[in-house]
């Protein structure tokens, strides 16, 4: 398989004052790769691991401070305020796996 699956886009809903994006950590990587969402809202990323989606488990988050290990086949989340504009990487622990947040204003 492919460590770069094909650029997934998902557009955060505003949903009554909360963005919410879900994403599928995979044995190719994360689903999808790229998360735009608005600044200054909160937002809550929901996370799936699922079965063999080995060091993609983990995701870091570094511009924000924040760091997740989903153990394999359950799922978590996290909620912060994205407070700056641009385009933020995320990662796995190892830096074979790869997206992108874009907060825009």
């Amino acid at each position: 398989p492919s460590l770069n699956p094909s650029q997934q886009n998902a557009i955060a809903p505003n949903i009554a004052g909360l963005q919410e994006v879900s994403i599928r950590m995979t044995s190719s990587g994360y689903s999808p790769n790229k998360v735009i969402v608005k600044k200054g809202i909160p937002l809550k990323l929901n996370f799936f691991a699922e079965p063999g989606s080995g060091c993609a488990s983990s995701i870091s988050f570094p511009d924000f401070k924040i760091k997740k290990l989903v153990p394999l086949n359950t799922s978590d989340s996290v909620q912060f305020t994205p407070d700056k504009e641009g385009t933020f990487p995320f990662y796995c622990a190892m830096g074979m796996f790869r997206g992108e947040l874009v907060v825009q204003a």
